[in-house]
């Protein structure tokens, strides 16, 4: 049996990332995560209307890393990649670290994941030959944010933090700002 967004949605996605679960790194490995993604592929493709099955990748991960996404992306016929998830990095914060320690180690989304976003997005655009659909995320605030993530291989882009920070009325500015009606 497939997971429920598998069997009532329109796609699975499968998050690579766990920044709040200690212990969990393991999934980020790259055997376990292509045996688990071909274990979906399998049970997806046994069903009348197979679901595309896309994978969310983090900002962390380093270049051979990304380039192991690339190949699991191919050898497991995923419909595409969302970059990216949130980080637990801190860099570049100006909070003090006392606070950031009181805080705790959740992840990191919105302005801060902007920039290493969009280098994940182009590395791995440029690195597939553009062959693997990406849905952008991270930082997109505005329809420059958004024009970056396009302009670096995205195929679509996807609002989170700044639609909890600007309501629905983002959507708007960003298309207009594209010169796209929404």
């Amino acid at each position: 049996m497939l997971p429920r967004p598998v069997r009532r949605g329109g796609l699975f996605r499968r998050k690579r990332k766990l920044p709040n679960t200690p212990g969990l790194r393991a999934l980020q490995e790259k055997e376990p995560l292509k045996q688990l993604l071909h274990h979906l592929q399998t049970l997806n493709n046994q069903k009348p209307k197979p679901k595309p099955i896309l994978l969310k990748i983090a900002p962390d991960l380093t270049n051979e890393q990304l380039d192991d996404i690339i190949e699991i992306v191919h050898e497991t016929e995923l419909a595409g990649l969302v970059a990216t998830n949130t980080t637990i990095s801190r860099e570049g914060l100006s909070t003090p670290a006392a606070e950031l320690e009181q805080i705790g180690m959740g992840g990191l989304s919105g302005r801060p994941v902007r920039e290493r976003a969009t280098e994940v997005i182009r590395y791995i655009a440029k690195k597939s030959g553009g062959k693997i659909p990406i849905i952008a995320v991270g930082g997109i605030f505005t329809a420059a944010d958004a024009q970056e993530k396009l302009d670096a291989g995205a195929s679509l882009v996807q609002v989170y933090t700044g639609f909890i920070y600007e309501g629905p009325a983002i959507v708007k500015k960003i298309c207009q700002g594209l010169s796209i009606q929404p």
